[in-house]
């Protein structure tokens, strides 16, 4: 999936280089890499520990990714989030097959280089373990990508069906390595090390993550200070 930072946050306004720069010259490597990575509001949202993915951000992704894969067993796929915390995906096989799969996120983190998302279905039933590893390989990587730009869905991430069949996991952890963010360092150390995911929850028409950004708090709090 080709989809970068920029695109993802559409119009978001672009941080001012040059006056972060002169505020906090000691920080000038670190501050131009991080307006680099995100828009202004996301790195608000980012620095108070709270970003909302909106489903139509999820949505637009999962569709550039399936107009890029011809031999993908979905033709469709749209998420909902709602206010009850639950997750709602209806899906179109390419037979013209209709799925509904409802759920709760148990597990979605990212930290020490471990990527991971576990999904828990509580209305209707897992399809089979292909379909399985197509939905939710491009869903766990389309909920991320408003904070990690371009990353690349492949065929093969590591998905496990749990033996009650309902419970999914999916190992991203290599994908976001490889990331526009992934790629990105600042003094030898890989930007999106610095990025902790907590946990995601699902809101009324988007999903809310729970994020840290391991920079000193003399650096978030300077930051903050221009951002306001």
């Amino acid at each position: 999936m080709d989809m970068p930072v920029n695109a993802v946050n559409f119009s978001l306004e672009s941080i001012d280089l040059g006056k972060i720069s002169q505020m906090v010259e000691d920080y000038g490597p670190v501050i131009s890499i991080i307006k680099d990575s995100w828009g202004k509001e996301t790195l608000k949202e980012i620095l108070d520990g709270k970003v909302f993915v909106a489903d139509e951000i999820i949505n637009t992704a999962i569709k550039n990714s399936l107009d890029k894969k011809s031999d993908s067993p979905v033709k469709e796929v749209k998420v909902t989030d709602r206010k009850n915390g639950k997750m709602y995906i209806d899906a179109v096989l390419e037979n013209g097959q209709k799925i509904e799969i409802g759920g709760v996120i148990k597990n979605f983190t990212y930290k020490d280089d471990k990527a991971l998302m576990v999904f828990r279905v509580q209305k209707h039933e897992l399809p089979g373990h292909g379909i399985s590893s197509w939905l939710f390989s491009m869903l766990s990587l389309s909920m991320v990508q408003q904070l990690t730009g371009t990353v690349n869905i492949t065929d093969n991430l590591p998905v496990d069906i749990g033996v009650d069949g309902n419970t999914v996991s999916v190992d991203f952890s290599e994908v976001l390595l490889n990331s526009v963010l992934g790629q990105k360092e600042v003094e030898g150390e890989r930007l999106i090390k610095m990025l902790e995911i907590k946990g995601a929850k699902p809101k009324e028409k988007g999903l809310e993550l729970e994020v840290d950004l391991h920079i000193s708090e003399k650096l978030k709090n300077r930051v903050k200070d221009i951002l306001n």
